[in-house]
């Protein structure tokens, strides 16, 4: 053998061991980038319970309301938000409640921050959206829920008070963080949380079937729409 062959060869063994390390770094960095993903989730899905109980007890040391029917009514609350959402994106929607249809996909979805224009210096007025008929699509469910609970548990006023404030003050949350999500210079970018929630809304904004929750991911894992910013989840394909 040749001496310049012998060297060839001992040149591409260090090439290949080489490379192998950085595969299997890169993989070890992609696995601690996931468990960091996870990680961040659970905290944040912490934290979001533990401000949505404090808030609770905020309100029943005047109420009085009694912890599980406030648990049912986050539980039915979370649901229908979720399912409100989801089904502007099913096909049935468009023949149903068109408009709907309409306002959230082809306005914010394709007009406003498609997945190319996903955030911007400003936030994109819905121009379907005329009087406001989004909004009203998420009220209007949230405050017929929560005037069943209270003819269903004869609730009093301060207890009714309780019923009715605590949906409508998580949905202000959500809206308020929703907007920050689209822009590009957003006041809350220095933080890691809000980067991992617009990670998970960007995919959203780019696979349509997933994440349909903007702060509060459990409805998403709960009912199998939700996907990690790693492609992982509890993935279901058809509505």
């Amino acid at each position: 053998m040749s001496v310049s062959l012998f060297k060839c060869q001992v040149k591409k063994h260090f090439i290949f061991k080489h490379l192998s390390s950085l595969v299997v770094e890169k993989r070890k960095h992609t696995k601690m980038d996931q468990q960091d993903i996870h990680s961040s989730l659970l905290k944040l899905s912490i934290v979001y319970h533990v401000v949505f109980y404090l808030l609770n007890a905020g309100f029943q040391f005047f109420s009085e309301l009694n912890g599980w029917i406030m648990l049912l009514t986050w539980f039915l609350d979370g649901s229908l938000m979720y399912f409100v959402h989801r089904f502007a994106h099913h096909s049935w929607c468009g023949r149903v409640l068109r408009w709907w249809n309409q306002i959230h996909i082809y306005g914010h979805h394709v007009r406003c921050h498609p997945a190319d224009r996903f955030t911007q210096e400003q936030y994109m007025d819905n121009e379907l959206d005329h009087h406001h008929l989004g909004t009203w699509v998420y009220l209007a469910p949230k405050f017929i829920l929560s005037l069943i609970v209270i003819y269903a548990f004869s609730l009093d006023i301060w207890q009714a008070f309780h019923v009715l404030a605590v949906p409508f003050l998580g949905i202000l949350v959500e809206e308020g963080i929703h907007l920050q999500i689209h822009l590009t210079n957003s006041v809350l970018n220095s933080y890691e949380w809000f980067q991992m929630l617009r990670a998970l809304h960007f995919k959203h904004h780019r696979y349509f079937n997933y994440n349909f929750g903007i702060v509060n991911m459990t409805f998403d894992i709960l009912y199998q729409t939700f996907k990690s910013t790693d492609g992982r989840g509890s993935e279901k394909k058809q509505f």
